[in-house]
Parts: structure tokens; C-alpha cells; sequence
């Protein structure tokens, strides 16, 4: 694996200062420390935003609505999404994996 830089982002404006070209952010469930180990990404530095907000599930009059570091489990296993999105629900159960759990 090549020598990279890590930034943990306290909160959103962090998030986006650290990046810079070559940066890629670092979020649970990806496969990018994977990638890493197998020379086929190799960014210069990770900014890991698992600790930001982002985790919002809710049913407004517009629809869905999931946050971008939600997990595919915790959307699937939310009972007002099951009710009123099953299928969605469904999809995601079916397609989440053991890590995302």
C-alpha cells in the first residue's frame, strides 16, 4: 500500500477542506481500503467523514429521504420505511452486506 495521509472530519466544513486533488473520502461500508492494498486506488489521503451527521432516515411529503452516511441496514430495518417502502426495504435487505450491518 502507498504512504497516505488521514484526516478525521470533525464536522461538514472540515470535510471539505481537507480535500484536494488525490483525496478520497473514507466512508463505512466501501471497499476503498481494499482497493488500497491492491494498488488499484491509490489516493494521496483519506478524509474518513463516518462521524459527520449524516444519518437521517424520514418519511416527509416529498418521500424518502435517507442520509448520505446512513446505512443500507439501518434504512431497511426502519419501521416507517418498512410500512410505507417495502420494497425498498426489501431491495436494500437483500443487498446489504455484513459489513454495512
Amino acid at each position: 500500500m502507498h504512504p497516505f495521509q488521514f484526516y478525521r472530519a470533525p464536522n461538514d466544513t472540515g470535510a471539505i477542506e481537507a480535500t484536494a486533488s488525490g483525496t478520497r473520502f473514507l466512508v463505512g461500508g466501501t471497499t476503498l481500503v481494499d482497493l488500497m492494498r491492491e494498488h488499484i486506488e491509490q489516493p494521496t489521503a483519506l478524509v474518513d467523514i463516518n462521524r459527520l451527521a449524516h444519518l437521517r432516515i424520514e418519511i416527509t411529503p416529498h418521500g424518502l429521504e435517507i442520509g448520505a452516511l446512513a446505512r443500507m441496514s439501518d434504512v431497511a430495518a426502519d419501521p416507517a420505511v418498512a410500512a410505507t417502502y417495502p420494497v425498498i426495504a426489501e431491495s436494500l435487505l437483500a443487498s446489504a452486506s455484513a459489513q454495512s450491518a
